[in-house]
């Protein structure tokens, strides 16, 4: 005894029924029928969520996504540039560009207790003219932000 296919196989896989057209997977080229009148939905290119994934995380993620900026990203008012192999990186590989100048000015890697001060107070002026390196974070709020070294 032969068993059919499930109600959902069907639908995804079958060519039978009105106006059926034939469209290839986007990861794996398995061919897919579908009516004619959803051949442009974005999600139904792909057979199920695994391949899926699999072409998401192919060519969807760092240089190959369509958001790609050349690394650099904004976050809370400040710039971000991407570099996985930096020592002060975040768990994404990211690191402050004011950082980044700092450390091309003077030489060296900061260390992570030392604060970079933006001058005019706009943190994306990362110039090395308006950058002040600052021993730590009391040291800091001390001469920039008069608080006696106390966050306010």
């Amino acid at each position: 005894m032969v068993s059919l296919p499930s109600r959902k196989t069907l639908r995804k896989f079958s060519p039978y029924g009105p106006n059926q057209i034939c469209i290839p997977c986007r990861s794996c080229g398995r061919p897919l029928y579908f009516p004619q009148c959803r051949k442009d939905e974005r999600e139904r290119r792909f057979c199920d969520m695994a391949c899926r994934e699999a072409w998401r995380t192919t060519y969807q993620q760092g240089r190959n996504s369509a958001n790609y900026q050349r690394g650099i990203t904004l976050n809370n008012g400040r710039v971000y540039v991407y570099r996985p192999t930096h020592p002060r990186r975040s768990v994404r590989g990211y690191v402050l560009r004011s950082r980044i100048v700092m450390e091309n000015l003077i030489g060296r890697c900061l260390t992570p207790i030392e604060v970079v001060h933006h001058l005019d107070l706009n943190r994306l002026n990362d110039s090395p003219s308006n950058l002040v390196l600052c021993a730590d974070q009391r040291t800091h709020m001390r001469l920039y932000h008069n608080t006696g070294g106390r966050k306010k």
